[in-house]
C-alpha cells in the first residue's frame, strides 16, 4: 500500500499571484507542491509555504491544495 500522497495546488482567483496560473481551455492546471514545515509556524495565520509551481513558492492562503487519484482531483483545502 502506498502511503505517500503527492500534493497539487491551484492559485486562488483572489490571489495577487493568479496571473501566474496556467490556464488551458478555460481550466487552471494544477502543479505539484510540497509543504515546507520550517515555515509553518513563522508565518502566523497565513500558514506555511508550498514549494513548487510557476512562482516557486506560495503561502497557503494563496492556493487551494488537491490530491489526485487516477484522472480525478480532490480539493483538500
Amino acid at each position: 500500500m502506498n502511503t505517500e500522497t503527492q500534493l497539487f495546488a491551484k492559485i486562488r482567483a483572489d490571489s495577487k499571484y493568479y496571473n501566474q496560473a496556467k490556464i488551458i481551455n478555460g481550466q487552471q492546471i494544477s502543479f505539484p507542491v510540497f509543504i515546507d514545515p520550517k515555515w509553518i509556524n513563522s508565518l502566523g495565520r497565513d500558514g506555511g509555504i508550498a514549494r513548487g509551481g510557476p512562482g516557486g513558492s506560495y503561502k497557503i492562503c494563496d492556493i487551494d491544495l488537491y490530491i489526485k487519484s487516477d484522472a480525478s482531483e480532490f480539493k483538500i483545502s
